[in-house]
């Protein structure tokens, strides 16, 4: 494997790549952003191989794998997964109300590998008013304090996060990217009187678009509300959103359904994660 340089270089591999065949299938959507942020902290390598090029992301409890494959791949072609003493983690995503036998077909690829399916993710959207957020008021829950992340809490959101999120569903921001999170008010969090991290919510901001990125509740604070009460802060910051989103495990009942009460609705976008292990 080979280290990419910059998204430049990214870029070029992939022209390279497409020069040669037509590509049959990706799940490689990285913005030059988040390429860049790889490259620099020299964690994003590649490798190419018969009809499939690889890039690896490494995270720091796994590596996203991101592919281009070429309209010859089968699973009669030998493809050396590498040895890693991280799992592998690769993203499908797809339209469940299209045509999904390409998706199937490219699961059972991937299987003949090694990959086993590891979750699927349903999208939920919720369309308001772009003057909702000035119409609702904070909300307020006895004996907790509702407020943007303090600082002096970081290395209690982090391990909050760690304890009771699933490490391999998302990427769990470390404490500097946490930090950053917090400097531009992006974490909304539940503090008991007696000063101790309750509940912890990141959102992602994009134009008039917000993003339930994450959201925890300390088992010791659970069953007083304090996950919709992190929901209502959300809906009441007057930021002119009108889409707010999310994605959620298809198999979490009781977080679907307090999405849903919120008047959250699942749209047709899926996501599903496999997983390669040694």
């Amino acid at each position: 494997m080979k280290l990419v340089k910059d998204a430049t270089h990214f870029n070029q591999i992939v022209r390279d790549f497409k020069a040669r065949d037509t590509i049959r299938h990706t799940n490689c959507y990285l913005m030059p952003s988040k390429v860049s942020g790889y490259a620099q902290a020299s964690r994003m390598s590649w490798y190419q191989e018969n009809e499939v090029l690889v890039f690896l992301c490494e995270e720091d409890d796994f590596y996203y794998f991101y592919y281009f494959l070429g309209p010859g791949f089968s699973a009669d072609v030998e493809h050396n997964l590498p040895s890693l003493t991280k799992p592998l983690i690769s993203e499908l995503i797809y339209t469940l109300n299209g045509d999904n036998s390409e998706i199937l077909a490219l699961m059972a690829y991937w299987a003949s590998y090694g990959f086993d399916p590891y979750r699927t993710n349903r999208r939920m959207i919720l369309v308001v008013d772009k003057t909702r957020g000035s119409n609702i008021m904070k909300p307020k829950i006895p004996g907790y304090k509702l407020a943007f992340a303090d600082p002096a809490h970081l290395n209690e959101i982090y391990k909050m996060w760690k304890d009771y999120l699933d490490i391999y569903t998302a990427p769990i921001p470390g404490p500097p990217k946490i930090a950053d999170l917090i400097s531009k008010s992006e974490i909304i969090t539940a503090v008991s009187e007696s000063g101790i991290l309750a509940a912890a919510l990141q959102i992602g901001l994009s134009g008039n678009r917000s993003c339930v990125e994450r959201i925890a509740v300390d088992k010791r604070h659970r069953r007083k509300g304090l996950a919709q009460a992190l929901l209502d802060f959300n809906f009441s910051l007057d930021l002119g959103i009108s889409l707010y989103y999310l994605w959620v495990n298809q198999d979490n009942t009781p977080a679907i359904n307090l999405y849903k009460k919120n008047g959250y609705s699942f749209d047709s976008r899926a996501s599903t994660q496999l997983i390669f292990q040694k």
